[in-house]
């Protein structure tokens, strides 16, 4: 089970760490470099015709609604540098703001799953916004293929994750947000070369990763679905 209070902003709202610099200094890019490392988190499991019902997010919503968080929990409390929440700062914006804003979970897999047994991921894709299974999905419709009768087809989310050499922050985080688009499709690239899920068209053949990194997959949503796994460029 993935302990949510731990991400960076909860760990913060609950008094435990001090907020991030760089949600109280002048931004500044982020270089990655060979200390950066990877990881791809999968935290929800959903059956895939439901897949619409889900929150789904983007990056560009996940930023503003940090934003808008950070903002008004500046306004009550008199401003966030320093970092850190006292007890009744941390009571006073749970009270009146609510938790902070969990990060998006950009990166989903499409498997099928008979008698507590899974595929191997049969598509991996990336979503950038809260649209991306509202008219359908081309996989679902593959999927209506008889071989595949008899399974349970589902669809796992993941966030994604990196360690600077000093802190966690997830992907959305990452300035400049070019930066983070491109990292999203070159993860997006290692992912499927490595899987070769069947249903993508796209770089299967060849390694389309234009900034390779250190991947660690993990399995947070209550299955086997997959195992702990490192990708290497």
């Amino acid at each position: 089970m993935l302990d949510k209070s731990a991400y960076p902003l909860q760990a913060w709202g609950n008094g435990h760490e001090p907020l991030p610099k760089r949600f109280y200094l002048p931004a500044k890019p982020d270089h990655i470099d060979s200390r950066w490392c990877c990881w791809v988190n999968l935290e929800e499991v959903l059956p895939l015709h439901l897949a619409a019902e889900a929150h789904w997010q983007g990056m560009d919503e996940s930023r503003a609604c940090t934003s808008d968080y950070l903002e008004r929990a500046s306004e009550e409390i008199g401003g966030l540098c320093g970092g850190w929440l006292d007890h009744e700062e941390s009571h006073l914006l749970r009270q009146y703001l609510g938790e902070p804003p969990l990060p998006c979970l950009p990166i989903y897999f499409i498997a099928l799953e008979r008698d507590g047994t899974y595929s191997e991921p049969l598509y991996i894709g990336i979503t950038s916004s809260s649209c991306r299974f509202a008219n359908g999905h081309k996989a679902a419709l593959w999927l209506h293929d008889d071989k595949y009768a008899g399974y349970r087809k589902v669809l796992f989310r993941a966030a994604v994750w990196f360690h600077d050499g000093t802190q966690y922050l997830p992907l959305e985080w990452m300035l400049p947000h070019a930066l983070a688009a491109e990292m999203l499709e070159s993860i997006e690239s290692q992912l499927i070369y490595d899987y070769q899920p069947v249903m993508n068209e796209r770089k299967r053949a060849n390694d389309c990763a234009t900034k390779p990194i250190d991947i660690h997959l993990q399995s947070y949503a209550g299955s086997d679905f997959i195992a702990t796994r490192f990708l290497v460029p």
